[in-house]
């Protein structure tokens, strides 16, 4: 995770090695919309503020 002017990012990689049901999660839309900025960072990331309640309880625990 990293804090930007865009608000806390996650890259999809680091979704994928916590997530084993990733792709599941993906479609269920449990992450919010994949983005991209390319001034802060070369991956795709998803907004922490769009994931739901479960999904950002997971991540803290990490």
């Amino acid at each position: 995770m990293m804090q930007t002017q865009y608000g806390l990012l996650v890259k999809r990689d680091e979704l994928v090695e916590i997530f084993s049901d990733f792709n599941e999660r993906l479609s269920a839309g449990d992450f919010g919309q994949v983005e991209y900025y390319p001034d802060v960072v070369d991956a795709l990331v998803f907004r922490y503020d769009s994931m739901t309640p479960e999904v950002q309880q997971i991540i803290q625990a990490q």
